[in-house]
């Protein structure tokens, strides 16, 4: 290991795709779980010479658990929409704008996961020429990285299964080659939540008489209707 002064300004410079990170090892984000493909990183960017792709991973929940954040790398500046869907129904959208570098994106409400829950984790890239990451290096995920789990598109609709795809784009130097990869998505959960009040609005319909009413949802609120 070395030492980097906080004030450097060109080792690990803001918008460089190769650019040095920092990892803080520390609790600061209570997850608990981290389902992942790409156990030693993005490698590389796949290009399509499209404006718009879509990437998405597949996971298998363990646990009574909820999905709370996920994370990615944009290659440069973009739109991006989010998707979650739990056994094909889907259950939270979310949009927003990137620029390069890794991004974990924490979620509006948390997803319930349930074991032997399938959900899937799909990201839409718009962008002057989209890309997305990938994680070649896959001798280090082959316990865990399998047909059926990680996919890519370029219309949305007719998906392309990783395990085994092979691709070259451009030539020389700048020109990729790309076999059997997986998509650079995390997805983190916590169950460290309360499943009775973390999707129930509460609803005081009456303070004087203490009358509550819960209604099923997906945010604690308390809203009052009566103060008399």
């Amino acid at each position: 290991y070395f030492y980097v002064s906080y004030y450097d300004t060109s080792f690990a410079a803001i918008g460089d795709s190769e650019a040095s990170y920092t990892f803080i090892l520390n609790d600061t984000v209570k997850f608990d779980k981290n389902y992942q493909y790409d156990i030693v990183g993005k490698t590389d960017y796949l290009l399509t010479g499209s404006g718009r792709v879509w990437y998405q991973n597949i996971f298998e929940s363990t646990d009574n658990e909820y999905l709370a954040a996920v994370s990615t790398y944009f290659e440069k500046n973009c739109l991006w929409d989010l998707s979650i869907y739990v056994n094909d129904v889907l259950e939270l959208v979310k949009n927003g704008t990137g620029e390069c570098g890794y991004y974990t994106i924490d979620l509006d409400n948390y997803v319930a996961l349930q074991p032997g829950d399938i959900f899937k984790v799909i990201f839409k890239i718009t962008a002057s020429e989209a890309s997305f990451p990938i994680s070649e290096k896959i001798t280090s995920n082959k316990m865990l990285y399998k047909p059926g789990v990680s996919f890519f598109s370029t219309d949305g609709k007719s998906w392309t299964d990783f395990y085994g795809y092979q691709y070259s784009y451009g030539s020389g130097e700048s020109g990729h080659n790309y076999f059997n990869q997986a998509a650079c998505i995390k997805a983190f959960t916590s169950k460290g939540l309360d499943s009775d009040v973390l999707n129930t609005i509460i609803e005081i319909t009456d303070v004087s008489s203490g009358g509550v009413q819960a209604v099923a949802g997906h945010l604690v609120a308390a809203q009052t209707t009566n103060q008399s």
